[in-house]
């Protein structure tokens, strides 16, 4: 009994192919390293945002008293 894909092939055959494709490797390595960017430049803003609002926060109080 042969199991056939949509194409005629069979599963053994499609598998074969599918493992041996690497069409979409660099895609998911692009797509992984701008993730990785992503969360680096949000962090750094992150930070920086925390650090300058204190900042402001000591010269309103130095303002104020």
């Amino acid at each position: 009994m042969r199991f056939l894909s949509s194409k005629g092939q069979t599963v053994r055959e499609t598998l074969r192919r599918f493992c041996a494709a690497n069409e979409g490797t660099t895609a998911i390595e692009y797509s992984v390293l701008s993730g990785g960017i992503a969360l680096a430049i949000l962090l750094t803003i992150g930070a920086l945002g925390d650090a300058t609002l204190a900042k402001y926060q000591l010269i309103l109080n130095g303002v104020l008293h």
